[in-house]
């Protein structure tokens, strides 16, 4: 089987090290990327027939952003790989509060690396296909949430940045519809997931949110979706027939027998 290659980002924990491990249990190339390291992904990586290029940067750091993605491409150019997919996962909740407390440093970074980073990311990689001579189409998949659509008090920047994620991913499927060989891009909304951003949320004050109860109820009536099976539910919709450029879809409804919890 010749090896795809696989972009994900957030990579360092949570859903992001649950997809690249699923991929990497595929026999794929990974290229990964997180603030931090994670040396037990690395780890895990030699014990399957996949292969892993871990980088650690920040999204927010155009220069490093680019650095990673031109490796990308040239390993690409040399492989001719039959699969190319970039998967948007990095994401952060800070800055959280009304809007009136918001530090506006901190909601620069926030939007650098929830909307500005996918957006460069997907750029580069788009620019490059017709260089690469590909014969398949590039997927990106944007992970984002139902903040994008519903208001959360002490969540404007968040919510925010979805909806923005979510209008970019419908603006560049429309883009691609004209071409050739259209590229597909799509947005998921992979549910309520055990994360640290939900261990976040449940230890704000009650001045920054006034969904600090929901959060709480949610974990201790056990309806948090653990991070491999939506890792593995994320992946489900790239071969999903139903699943087309353009759409935002949401994991609870595509396929809501296995996300019953």
């Amino acid at each position: 089987m010749q090896k795809g290659i696989y972009i994900v980002t957030g990579a360092s924990r949570g859903v992001g090290e649950a997809l690249c491990r699923s991929v990497l249990q595929r026999g794929h190339h990974v290229f990964a990327c997180a603030r931090s390291a994670n040396p037990e992904l690395e780890c895990f990586a030699t014990t399957t027939l996949g292969e892993l290029s871990y980088r650690s940067l920040d999204l927010g750091n155009y220069a490093e952003s680019r650095k990673f993605m031109d490796a990308v491409i040239r390993h690409a150019r040399g492989a001719g790989p039959p699969t190319i997919c970039l998967i948007n996962n990095a994401a952060q909740l800070s800055p959280v509060g009304p809007a009136e407390t918001l530090d506006p440093q901190e909601v620069a970074a926030h939007i650098l690396t929830n909307l500005a980073g996918p957006m460069y990311l997907t750029s580069s990689l788009l620019s490059a296909v017709s260089e690469l001579r590909l014969n398949s189409r590039v997927t990106v998949v944007n992970i984002t949430s139902g903040a994008g659509k519903s208001p959360y008090f002490g969540r404007s920047v968040y919510c925010a940045g979805k909806a923005g994620l979510d209008m970019f991913t419908r603006t560049v499927a429309r883009e691609q519809a004209d071409r050739n060989l259209p590229n597909r891009v799509f947005a998921v909304r992979p549910g309520v997931i055990d994360t640290s951003m939900q261990t976040l949320s449940r230890n704000l004050p009650n001045e920054a949110t006034h969904d600090r109860e929901l959060f709480l109820r949610l974990k201790r009536d056990g309806k948090l979706l653990p991070t491999d099976t939506a890792a593995e539910l994320i992946l489900r919709t790239l071969d999903d027939p139903r699943v087309e450029s353009g759409d935002i879809v949401d994991v609870r409804e595509l396929y809501p027998d296995d996300v019953a919890l």
